[in-house]
């Protein structure tokens, strides 16, 4: 958990509850919605189960 605490929280909940990215506009838009009005959201982008 201390690497999930780390992930920058300040955009908070996706709307319509919080300030974060819109999921209808993820849909039509992709990354380049993310990119240009959530620059500092943080990605996973892999991740490994053992």
């Amino acid at each position: 958990m201390d690497t999930v605490e780390r992930f920058y929280s300040s955009y908070g909940e996706m709307a319509p509850r919080g300030q974060g990215p819109d999921p209808s506009q993820i849909e039509v838009q992709g990354n380049a919605y993310i990119e240009n009005h959530f620059a500092r959201l943080d990605y996973i982008n892999r991740a490994t189960i053992q």
